[in-house]
Protein backbone atom coordinates (compact mmCIF):
# COMPACT_ATOMS: atom_id res chain seq x y z
CA UNK A 1 0.00 0.00 0.00
CA UNK A 2 2.80 2.38 0.91
CA UNK A 3 4.48 1.70 -2.39
CA UNK A 4 1.25 2.63 -4.21
CA UNK A 5 0.98 5.92 -2.30
CA UNK A 6 4.60 6.76 -3.07
CA UNK A 7 4.01 5.99 -6.75
CA UNK A 8 0.89 8.20 -6.81
CA UNK A 9 2.86 11.00 -5.16
CA UNK A 10 5.56 10.76 -7.79
CA UNK A 11 3.01 10.73 -10.62
CA UNK A 12 0.71 13.52 -9.40
CA UNK A 13 2.15 15.49 -6.50
CA UNK A 14 5.67 16.11 -7.77
CA UNK A 15 4.52 17.51 -11.17
CA UNK A 16 1.98 19.70 -9.34
CA UNK A 17 4.71 21.10 -7.09
CA UNK A 18 6.85 21.84 -10.15
CA UNK A 19 3.96 23.68 -11.85
CA UNK A 20 3.28 25.74 -8.72
CA UNK A 21 6.97 26.57 -8.42
CA UNK A 22 7.05 27.72 -12.04
CA UNK A 23 3.97 29.92 -11.52
CA UNK A 24 5.52 31.48 -8.42
CA UNK A 25 8.80 32.05 -10.27
CA UNK A 26 6.98 33.77 -13.17
CA UNK A 27 5.11 36.01 -10.73
CA UNK A 28 8.38 36.99 -9.06
CA UNK A 29 9.92 37.74 -12.44
CA UNK A 30 6.93 39.88 -13.45
CA UNK A 31 7.12 41.76 -10.14
CA UNK A 32 10.84 42.40 -10.65
CA UNK A 33 10.17 43.59 -14.20
CA UNK A 34 7.55 46.09 -12.95
CA UNK A 35 9.96 47.31 -10.27
CA UNK A 36 12.68 47.85 -12.86
CA UNK A 37 10.23 49.68 -15.12
CA UNK A 38 9.26 52.04 -12.31
CA UNK A 39 12.93 52.62 -11.52
CA UNK A 40 13.66 53.47 -15.17
CA UNK A 41 10.69 55.87 -15.22
CA UNK A 42 12.03 57.60 -12.12
CA UNK A 43 15.61 57.81 -13.42
CA UNK A 44 14.44 59.15 -16.78
CA UNK A 45 12.64 62.04 -15.10
CA UNK A 46 15.87 63.06 -13.34
CA UNK A 47 17.70 63.74 -16.61
CA UNK A 48 18.00 67.50 -17.12
CA UNK A 49 16.92 68.97 -20.48
CA UNK A 50 15.56 65.68 -21.74
CA UNK A 51 11.96 64.88 -22.71
CA UNK A 52 11.51 61.43 -24.31
CA UNK A 53 9.47 61.33 -27.49
CA UNK A 54 9.93 57.59 -28.06
CA UNK A 55 11.66 54.73 -26.28
CA UNK A 56 12.49 51.03 -26.39
CA UNK A 57 12.52 49.01 -23.17
CA UNK A 58 14.20 45.63 -22.99
CA UNK A 59 12.56 42.36 -22.09
CA UNK A 60 11.90 42.45 -18.31
CA UNK A 61 12.97 46.13 -18.41
CA UNK A 62 16.67 45.26 -18.23
CA UNK A 63 17.47 48.43 -20.22
CA UNK A 64 15.83 51.42 -21.90
CA UNK A 65 16.79 53.61 -24.84
CA UNK A 66 14.87 56.89 -25.11
CA UNK A 67 14.97 59.52 -27.84
CA UNK A 68 14.41 63.25 -27.46
CA UNK A 69 13.97 64.27 -31.08
CA UNK A 70 13.48 67.94 -30.23
CA UNK A 71 16.80 68.28 -28.38
CA UNK A 72 18.56 65.71 -30.60
CA UNK A 73 19.60 63.51 -27.68
CA UNK A 74 19.62 59.77 -26.90
CA UNK A 75 19.36 58.42 -23.35
CA UNK A 76 20.66 54.92 -22.61
CA UNK A 77 19.92 53.35 -19.23
CA UNK A 78 21.23 49.92 -18.26
CA UNK A 79 22.03 48.79 -14.75
CA UNK A 80 23.68 51.74 -13.00
CA UNK A 81 24.83 53.31 -16.28
CA UNK A 82 23.23 56.48 -17.67
CA UNK A 83 24.43 57.94 -20.97
CA UNK A 84 23.08 61.03 -22.73
CA UNK A 85 24.36 61.11 -26.30
CA UNK A 86 23.99 63.89 -28.90
CA UNK A 87 22.66 62.65 -32.25
CA UNK A 88 25.79 63.79 -34.08
CA UNK A 89 28.05 61.56 -31.95
CA UNK A 90 26.52 58.31 -33.25
CA UNK A 91 28.67 56.71 -35.95
CA UNK A 92 27.59 53.08 -36.14
CA UNK A 93 25.21 50.53 -34.66
CA UNK A 94 25.72 46.77 -34.68
CA UNK A 95 23.71 43.82 -33.34
CA UNK A 96 25.64 40.73 -32.29
CA UNK A 97 24.54 37.27 -31.23
CA UNK A 98 27.20 35.49 -29.18
CA UNK A 99 29.77 37.89 -30.62
CA UNK A 100 28.76 37.34 -34.26
CA UNK A 101 27.47 40.36 -36.20
CA UNK A 102 23.98 39.86 -37.60
CA UNK A 103 23.06 43.43 -38.56
CA UNK A 104 24.93 46.70 -38.89
CA UNK A 105 24.47 50.29 -40.05
CA UNK A 106 27.11 53.01 -40.14
CA UNK A 107 27.30 56.69 -40.88
CA UNK A 108 28.91 58.04 -44.04
CA UNK A 109 30.86 60.25 -41.62
CA UNK A 110 33.05 57.29 -40.64
CA UNK A 111 36.41 57.24 -42.39
CA UNK A 112 36.26 54.79 -45.29
CA UNK A 113 32.60 54.11 -44.58
CA UNK A 114 32.84 50.33 -45.03
CA UNK A 115 30.69 47.96 -43.00
CA UNK A 116 32.31 44.60 -42.42
CA UNK A 117 31.17 41.64 -40.37
CA UNK A 118 32.79 38.34 -41.16
CA UNK A 119 32.05 37.82 -44.85
CA UNK A 120 29.43 40.59 -44.85
CA UNK A 121 30.24 43.99 -46.31
CA UNK A 122 28.21 46.94 -47.55
CA UNK A 123 28.36 50.62 -48.47
CA UNK A 124 28.30 53.36 -45.85
CA UNK A 125 24.82 54.04 -44.54
CA UNK A 126 23.45 50.69 -45.69
CA UNK A 127 21.90 48.18 -43.32
CA UNK A 128 23.71 44.87 -43.53
CA UNK A 129 22.14 41.62 -42.37
CA UNK A 130 18.79 41.30 -40.66
CA UNK A 131 16.98 40.16 -37.53
CA UNK A 132 13.87 38.06 -37.80
CA UNK A 133 14.06 35.56 -34.95
CA UNK A 134 13.17 32.85 -37.47
CA UNK A 135 16.06 30.46 -38.08
CA UNK A 136 15.94 27.06 -39.73
CA UNK A 137 19.17 25.94 -38.03
CA UNK A 138 18.39 25.74 -34.33
CA UNK A 139 21.05 26.73 -31.83
CA UNK A 140 21.46 28.00 -28.29
CA UNK A 141 21.98 31.74 -27.90
CA UNK A 142 23.69 33.06 -24.79
CA UNK A 143 24.12 36.76 -25.52
CA UNK A 144 22.47 39.35 -27.78
CA UNK A 145 24.02 42.82 -27.77
CA UNK A 146 23.52 46.14 -29.49
CA UNK A 147 26.82 48.01 -29.84
CA UNK A 148 26.77 51.74 -30.61
CA UNK A 149 30.02 53.33 -31.81
CA UNK A 150 30.40 56.97 -30.80
CA UNK A 151 32.54 59.95 -31.63
CA UNK A 152 33.52 60.26 -27.97
CA UNK A 153 36.97 59.66 -26.47
CA UNK A 154 35.56 58.95 -22.99
CA UNK A 155 32.99 56.42 -24.24
CA UNK A 156 33.94 55.35 -27.79
CA UNK A 157 31.32 52.60 -27.71
CA UNK A 158 28.39 51.46 -25.60
CA UNK A 159 27.09 47.89 -25.47
CA UNK A 160 23.50 47.14 -24.52
CA UNK A 161 22.59 43.60 -23.43
CA UNK A 162 19.28 42.75 -25.08
CA UNK A 163 19.63 39.20 -23.75
CA UNK A 164 22.21 37.93 -21.29
CA UNK A 165 22.09 34.55 -19.57
CA UNK A 166 23.76 36.04 -16.48
CA UNK A 167 20.50 37.89 -15.74
CA UNK A 168 18.41 36.11 -13.10
CA UNK A 169 15.22 36.93 -15.02
CA UNK A 170 16.39 34.57 -17.78
CA UNK A 171 17.07 31.81 -15.21
CA UNK A 172 20.69 31.84 -16.39
CA UNK A 173 19.74 29.66 -19.35
CA UNK A 174 20.40 30.23 -23.08
CA UNK A 175 17.45 30.69 -25.42
CA UNK A 176 16.70 28.65 -28.51
CA UNK A 177 17.00 30.39 -31.86
CA UNK A 178 13.55 30.83 -33.39
CA UNK A 179 11.83 30.58 -30.00
CA UNK A 180 9.22 33.11 -28.87
CA UNK A 181 11.77 34.72 -26.57
CA UNK A 182 14.28 34.99 -29.41
CA UNK A 183 11.66 36.65 -31.60
CA UNK A 184 10.85 39.19 -28.87
CA UNK A 185 14.51 39.99 -28.23
CA UNK A 186 15.18 40.25 -31.98
CA UNK A 187 12.22 42.61 -32.40
CA UNK A 188 13.55 44.86 -29.62
CA UNK A 189 17.04 44.91 -31.16
CA UNK A 190 15.59 45.63 -34.60
CA UNK A 191 13.55 48.50 -33.17
CA UNK A 192 16.74 50.02 -31.72
CA UNK A 193 18.52 49.67 -35.08
CA UNK A 194 15.57 51.31 -36.86
CA UNK A 195 15.54 54.29 -34.46
CA UNK A 196 19.30 54.81 -34.45
CA UNK A 197 19.38 54.26 -38.21
CA UNK A 198 16.94 57.14 -38.74
CA UNK A 199 19.13 59.33 -36.51
CA UNK A 200 22.28 58.40 -38.46
CA UNK A 201 20.57 59.22 -41.78
CA UNK A 202 19.24 62.51 -40.41
CA UNK A 203 22.65 63.69 -39.19
CA UNK A 204 24.35 62.56 -42.42
CA UNK A 205 21.79 64.52 -44.45
CA UNK A 206 22.29 67.64 -42.32
CA UNK A 207 26.07 67.28 -42.52
CA UNK A 208 25.98 66.92 -46.28
CA UNK A 209 23.81 70.03 -46.60
CA UNK A 210 26.26 72.20 -44.62
CA UNK A 211 28.19 74.70 -46.74
CA UNK A 212 31.90 74.08 -46.97
CA UNK A 213 33.34 77.02 -45.02
CA UNK A 214 36.54 75.45 -43.75
CA UNK A 215 38.70 78.01 -45.55
CA UNK A 216 37.24 80.71 -43.29
CA UNK A 217 38.17 78.94 -40.05
CA UNK A 218 40.90 80.61 -38.05
CA UNK A 219 42.00 77.41 -36.31
CA UNK A 220 41.21 74.40 -38.54
CA UNK A 221 41.98 70.88 -37.29
CA UNK A 222 42.68 67.47 -38.77
CA UNK A 223 39.01 66.69 -38.13
CA UNK A 224 38.15 69.37 -40.70
CA UNK A 225 40.45 67.63 -43.16
CA UNK A 226 38.71 64.31 -42.51
CA UNK A 227 35.34 65.99 -43.07
CA UNK A 228 36.64 67.39 -46.36
CA UNK A 229 37.74 63.89 -47.43
CA UNK A 230 34.25 62.62 -46.65
CA UNK A 231 32.68 65.36 -48.77
CA UNK A 232 35.05 64.44 -51.61
CA UNK A 233 34.13 60.76 -51.34
CA UNK A 234 30.41 61.61 -51.55
CA UNK A 235 30.90 63.92 -54.53
CA UNK A 236 29.86 67.05 -52.66
CA UNK A 237 33.11 68.81 -53.64
CA UNK A 238 35.50 68.31 -56.52
CA UNK A 239 39.12 67.14 -56.33
CA UNK A 240 40.34 70.65 -57.11
CA UNK A 241 38.20 72.12 -54.30
CA UNK A 242 39.51 69.48 -51.93
CA UNK A 243 43.14 70.17 -52.84
CA UNK A 244 42.67 73.90 -52.43
CA UNK A 245 41.03 73.67 -49.01
CA UNK A 246 43.46 70.97 -47.90
CA UNK A 247 46.33 73.34 -48.64
CA UNK A 248 44.64 76.08 -46.59
CA UNK A 249 44.02 73.75 -43.63
CA UNK A 250 47.56 72.35 -43.56
CA UNK A 251 49.02 75.85 -43.71
CA UNK A 252 47.02 76.90 -40.62
CA UNK A 253 47.40 73.82 -38.42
Amino acid sequence: MNDVLILLAVIFVVPLIMVLYQIADERNTDAESRRRGQELDSEEKKIVDFTPTTSVSGHFNTYRISIDKDRHKILIMQGDDRFVIPFEDVLKITVKEDGNQVISKSSSRTIGGAIVGGAIAGEAGAIVGGLSGDQTIKKKIWLVQVAIKLRDITHPSIEIDCFNTTEVCYQRKPMDSGSELHKKVSAEAQRIVDLIGVIIDQVDKEEKAKPVTIAKLENPTLEDLERLAGLLDRGVITQDEFNEKKKVILSRI
